[in-house]
């Protein structure tokens, strides 16, 4: 009975069969649901998941070309809602971010999250008061747009330390490591990671690599068991929503998948995630059956640490997002999860254990 929920659901189906290659219309989906379209990109000429193997709100240049085609585009300074737009920091399958000027504010700079369709992030992050979670400021509406108004903390992620580092795993002897990323300014996120945190926590200049990939994870960890403490779900941890601030500080962003564990909709836990650290259970509710919760959460957690530490994913995700696809990737990870001390003996085996205790197939053996 509500038209609102009818159009979320709606929605999620148009978005999955698009992503799918099917070529549908929202005008057939306005007349049976009696819900409005009109915002919708077009599914003519959508394509498969990018390289990332993404199905849910990264980087899908296509969707942003449709979103330009729309009435009432926002642009690089364009002024609404108190807000004049300064950059384009991104573009995603549900709309864009965009750094800003709050001019009542003393010409603060926030970053502000655009969306086309009608989306709950702004009410489920509203619930959540944590160091280590991106908090929300405000939320506005603009022609067709969705507005939510973030503070800007910095624009480095987990992700960016990753790709800077060369996805370095942690073969080198500590000290060799950690006076390598102290020695020049020009080693990136690593000298920007150990040198603006420990402004905040001292203890995180003596850190080797294992203890502040430890670091980073329990701090997500700790914002993780916030969210879960209040009923709600991530669905899509990957090194590119956690964002690492100006000052160092690990915090949780892009909640777009997050779902409550009490919702009513039936396809509540079924929808979204980015292949590489979905659980089993997680590709198996993708593909049509079973379900996640809070414990998929958790093995994403163990998958980032995994990566952290040797520089790769545990487990490969190739195919596409066909049935068929998801399920031999979920059966793939029912094998015990490669060893991290086969790609370095500097680890220690207590950290090998917890990264397999995060990475248990099954959600009853997890943390």
């Amino acid at each position: 009975a509500d038209p609102e929920r009818r159009e979320r659901l709606a929605f999620e189906e148009y978005r999955l069969l698009s992503q799918q290659g099917s070529a549908l219309h929202a005008s057939a989906y306005a007349a049976q649901y009696e819900i409005q379209t009109s915002h919708w990109p077009r599914s003519d000429s959508t394509q498969a998941a990018d390289d990332d193997a993404t199905l849910s709100s990264v980087t899908d240049s296509q969707f942003a070309a449709e979103l330009a085609g729309t009435q009432h585009d926002l642009r690089v300074g364009d002024c609404f809602c108190d807000f004049e737009i300064i950059e384009v920091l991104g573009a995603g399958k549900f709309g864009r971010v965009f750094l800003a000027r709050q001019g009542s504010l003393a010409g603060r700079q926030v970053v502000i999250k655009a969306t086309a369709a009608r989306w709950r992030e702004s009410d489920r992050l509203a619930k959540l008061q944590h160091t280590n979670i991106v908090p929300v400021y405000s939320v506005h509406r603009h022609a067709q747009w969705q507005i939510v108004c973030m503070p800007y903390l910095g624009r480095r992620t987990l992700a960016d330390l990753l790709r800077d580092t060369g996805r370095r795993p942690a073969v080198a002897a500590d000290d060799e490591w950690r006076n390598a990323g102290m020695a020049s300014e020009d080693q990136g996120a690593k000298t920007f990671l150990l040198a603006d945190a420990s402004v905040a926590n001292p203890a995180v200049a003596r850190m080797n690599y294992e203890e502040l990939s430890l670091w980073i994870m329990g701090r997500v960890a700790s914002g993780l068991a916030h969210a879960h403490s209040r009923g709600i779900l991530h669905r899509d941890l990957k090194p590119a929503n956690v964002l690492l601030t100006d000052d160092g500080q690990p915090m949780i962003l892009d909640f777009n998948l997050a779902a409550d564990t009490d919702a009513t909709l039936p396809t509540a836990s079924l929808v979204g995630g980015t292949l590489p650290y979905m659980a089993p259970e997680h590709l198996r509710a993708v593909a049509g059956h079973g379900h996640a919760d809070h414990r998929s959460d958790i093995y994403a957690l163990g998958v980032m640490l995994y990566e952290m530490l040797t520089g790769c994913v545990p487990f490969k995700s190739d195919g596409d997002a066909s049935p068929a696809s998801l399920e031999a990737m979920a059966c793939d990870r029912f094998r015990e999860s490669p060893s991290l001390r086969d790609h370095s003996t500097n680890i220690s085996p207590a950290v090998q254990s917890i990264v397999r205790h995060c990475l248990e197939p099954r959600p009853s053996l997890r943390y």
